[in-house]
């Protein structure tokens, strides 16, 4: 419901004109036309923006799902950059904390999510196929710095 209300809110203040102008248009006809078929076309009216709002709201969520899929891929280019430089630290309880010049990853080997700062913006994420390999990389760093 908060999600069709913010839509429903985004959709009034950016096309503000087109309502007033139908609000207008729909005083208009119910004082010139004194007859059923003025509230048709008020109807008409109505229904017309409750669609071009619906549509709007489906535009809002399309947007919303290629600006998350552009910040996952770039996360992902930027994690298979800075593979090479992650230090990979083993906490008491199983956890674990990699860290490297601009991402920290949170997590344990039990969990399937983990959650990744890039620049102070957290968020809690599954892991999937590029997160898996930033870890065992920097699993694999660690060793090489423990044994040398």
């Amino acid at each position: 419901m908060e999600i069709w209300m913010e839509s429903l809110l985004a959709f009034v203040q950016e096309r503000w004109l087109i309502i007033l102008l139908a609000v207008v248009a729909a005083i208009v006809i119910i004082n010139v036309l004194k007859t059923v078929f003025k509230w048709l076309i008020a109807a008409v009216i109505i229904l017309a923006l409750v669609y071009y709002g619906l549509q709007y709201s489906e535009e809002l969520r399309e947007v919303s799902q290629m600006i998350k899929e552009f910040t996952v891929n770039e996360w992902n280019e930027m994690m298979e950059r800075e593979t090479e430089s992650a230090v990979y630290e083993q906490r008491p309880d199983g956890s674990f904390v990699i860290t490297s010049k601009n991402i920290k990853l949170e997590g344990s080997d039990d969990s399937e999510s983990v959650v990744i700062t890039i620049r102070g913006a957290s968020i809690t994420v599954t892991k999937n196929e590029i997160i898996k390999a930033y870890i065992e990389q920097a699993k694999q760093n660690a060793a090489k710095h423990n044994s040398a």
